[in-house]
C-alpha cells in the first residue's frame, strides 16, 4: 500500500520555525491509518521525517522501517567503521544533526557541512523541486569536486539530491542513497516475513509506504 499526502506539512520549516505540532499528528495519523489496516511494516521515505521515528514507533504496533538507520548500515559497509561521513539534506536534517547518533552507533564519525554548504544544499533541493535539473546537478557537480576526497562517503539525506547527483563522476566521497538502502531493507524485510510464513503474504500484510 502506498499512503502519499501532499497535504503534510513542510517537515524542515517545521522543524526549524518550531510549529512542530501540526508535522507530529499529521504523521501520527497517518502511521496509525496504516497499521490500523494491517499492514506487516511501514517504511516512510522522508529523511526529515525521521525526526519523529520514535513517536510514531510509539503509536504502532507493526515496525517503522527506519531510512535514517538503513543507510547508516550502508554507510559502513561502503566506507567501513571509522571513516568519515557528510551528510547532506534539508536544512533542518543537516541541523539537528539527525544522523549524528545512527551514524556512530555504526562506528562512522558524522561531518558537518558548513553554513555556505547549507545554503547551497537547500538551493539544490529547491531546483530540483522546480523541475531545474541542469543548474540543480551542475551545483552539485561543483560542489563535490570542490570537497574532494575529504570524506569517505556522502549520505544524500533528501529524496531530491540524488536526482541531482545522478551521473556525476566527481572523484570524491562515495555517495549513497538511503532511498535505495531503504528499498533493499524493505525487499529484506519482505522476504524474511514471506520464509516465517511458508506462503505468499496477503495484499494487506505487503509494505506499505507513507510520506
Amino acid at each position: 500500500m502506498i499512503l502519499a499526502d501532499p497535504s503534510t506539512p513542510d517537515r524542515s520549516r517545521a522543524l526549524l520555525d518550531g510549529d512542530r505540532e501540526r508535522v507530529r499528528e499529521a504523521l501520527l495519523t497517518r502511521a496509525q491509518y496504516l497499521d490500523k489496516l494491517g499492514v506487516g511494516a511501514i517504511a516512510m521515505p522522508c529523511n526529515t521525517a525521521h525526526y519523529w521515528a520514535a513517536e510514531i514507533r510509539s503509536a504502532i504496533h507493526c515496525p517503522l522501517i527506519s531510512i535514517v538507520e538503513s543507510a547508516a548500515a550502508l554507510a559502513v559497509a561502503v566506507a567501513g567503521h571509522g571513516a568519515r561521513v557528510l551528510v547532506l539534506g534539508t536544512e533542518a536534517t543537516m541541523r539537528l544533526g539527525l544522523y549524528h547518533h545512527p551514524l556512530r552507533c555504526h562506528g562512522l564519525e558524522p561531518a558537518d557541512p558548513t553554513e555556505d554548504e547549507i545554503a547551497l544544499m537547500t538551493r539544490v533541493i529547491a531546483d530540483v523541486k522546480a523541475g531545474e535539473l541542469v543548474r540543480a546537478r551542475q551545483t552539485m557537480k561543483a560542489f563535490l569536486e570542490a570537497r574532494g576526497a575529504d570524506d569517505a562517503a556522502a549520505i544524500l539525506a533528501c529524496t531530491e539530491l540524488p536526482i541531482a547527483a545522478e551521473g556525476i563522476q566527481a572523484g570524491g566521497p562515495a555517495m549513497i542513497d538511503p532511498s535505495e538502502a531503504l528499498a533493499e531493507v524493505c525487499v529484506n524485510w519482505l522476504q524474511a516475513a514471506r520464509e516465517k510464513h511458508r506462503e505468499p503474504l496477503p495484499d494487506s500484510q505487503a509494505m506499505a509506504a507513507c510520506s
